[in-house]
């Protein structure tokens, strides 16, 4: 995953995403990282759904 996803995620969400790789759940809200990890399902979190779930948002 590393040299496949970094000229796409840059070199701090590849480390996320190895992080998210050994099952440690990851809270983003970075849309392009939380997409990958969910295509490679990943255990991921996009904070943005959880704020407008909140918030009651649409």
């Amino acid at each position: 995953m590393v040299q496949s996803s970094f000229p796409r995620l840059g070199l701090t969400d590849v480390a996320l995403a190895e992080l998210a790789g050994r099952n440690v759940l990851l809270l983003t809200d970075d849309l392009p990282l939380y997409l990958e990890l969910i295509s490679q399902k990943r255990p991921v979190i996009y904070f943005t759904y959880v704020l407008r779930d909140k918030w009651q948002l649409t």
